[in-house]
């Protein structure tokens, strides 16, 4: 669903891809092909598609077969989800397992994931359409829970814009003192 935040933030057919198909091979091929494009970028897009490849490898072609294998009959035979009798006849549920994954801490560990590409991807996307003279900035997440008091959230807002100066370039990883 990432993907159809391209149009409205660079306009209907900068990127032709409409998906995250194929793994993410699609969305990678569009986005190569928006550097050829006027007022765009390319080292901006390189680190859009480098963020997009680096969870790719990480985590989401993963979860993307594990997904993919449950949408089948067959993969539900690796789903175990079982009922364990206790001392004197109490049943109690046994926590599932997917794999030989214990599934609850894999999802935790999935969503906050999840989550955080998100906001990444959002952030990328809309660094494609910022003037030249704007910089995108990540702080860490201890900052930004210090910044917003620990606010429920508060460990996703961790990005900053900034002005660009002599100073810095494209390329450089920014750290803020503070957000913006």
């Amino acid at each position: 669903m990432l993907v159809k935040l391209l149009d409205p933030i660079l306009g209907k057919g900068y990127v032709r891809t409409k998906t995250f198909s194929n793994k993410g091979k699609a969305i990678i091929k569009g986005l190569e092909q928006l550097k050829n494009k006027k007022q765009i970028i390319a080292e901006r897009v390189d680190n859009f598609i480098e963020l997009i490849k680096s969870d790719k490898d990480n985590w989401l072609e993963r979860v993307i077969d594990y997904r993919d294998e449950l949408n089948h009959f067959q993969g539900l035979s690796n789903f175990k989800f079982m009922p364990k009798k206790l001392k004197k006849e109490q049943i109690v549920p046994q926590k599932p397992i997917f794999k030989g994954i214990q599934v609850v801490p894999f999802l935790q560990a999935v969503y906050r994931a999840n989550i955080e590409f998100s906001q990444d991807f959002f952030c990328y996307a809309l660094f494609l359409r910022m003037p030249e003279f704007f910089l995108l900035g990540k702080d860490s997440e201890e900052n930004s829970r210090n910044y917003f008091n620990n606010s429920p959230g508060s460990r996703f807002a961790q990005y900053f814009w900034f002005i660009k100066n002599k100073n810095h370039s494209e390329s450089e990883p920014q750290h803020s003192q503070g957000h913006s």
